[in-house]
């Protein structure tokens, strides 16, 4: 049997990449532990997941909606140090089934200018940059924000399913730019 060494079973958040330096990083690694709560803004307990969907967001940048969620890397130890220097040297570990049995789900990466061939109706094939055509079905079945009272649906169940495309599939999904160096503190790939 060949195991994998390039994922961890200990999923790994660092904290305090925004504070200034590394008194501010460790006091505020010291307060979520005193606390209990690891949280996205606005760090309410009483506030548990949740997608927030800015008016003029794009999917393509990320910020159409944006769940209000904890990222964790799966990188084993041994190679971890590259998210040490982008992030801070605090974080805080937990066993992959403890992330899964809490609600925990990966994300889907997709490079923004990866390009997607789409039959057209006459057979011809065209090429459109995957990122381009994303917004572009957003914007079409209005699955945005402002959208979501104008699905073409029975009245009960368009929030419902506004709700499911955003926060359990469309919040999932992270574009990025394939060309940036490993170490670019924007390339969330890893």
């Amino acid at each position: 049997m060949i195991k994998q060494e390039y994922i961890s079973n200990e999923l790994t958040h660092f904290v305090g990449r925004k504070e200034p330096n590394q008194d501010q990083q460790y006091s505020l690694f010291s307060k979520i532990l005193r606390e209990g709560l690891l949280s996205h803004p606005p760090h309410m307990r009483s506030v548990s997941g949740g997608i927030m969907a800015p008016a003029n967001g794009k999917l393509s940048d990320n910020n159409l909606f944006i769940p209000q969620a904890i990222c964790f890397c799966d990188i084993p130890y041994s190679n971890i140090k590259i998210h040490i220097d982008k992030y801070s040297q605090f974080g805080i570990s937990f066993s992959k089934d403890f992330i899964i049995e809490n609600g925990g789900s990966p994300v889907f990466y997709i490079p923004k200018d990866c390009k997607l061939k789409l039959s057209g109706a006459k057979s011809s094939v065209e090429k459109v940059k995957i990122s381009d055509y994303f917004n572009e079905i957003i914007e079409k079945y209005k699955l945005n924000h402002f959208g979501a009272q104008n699905l073409m649906l029975p009245s009960p169940d368009n929030m419902d399913i506004f709700r499911f495309f955003a926060s359990r599939l469309l919040g999932y999904i992270i574009f990025f730019d394939h060309n940036l160096p490993d170490d670019h503190p924007e390339n969330y790939y890893f």
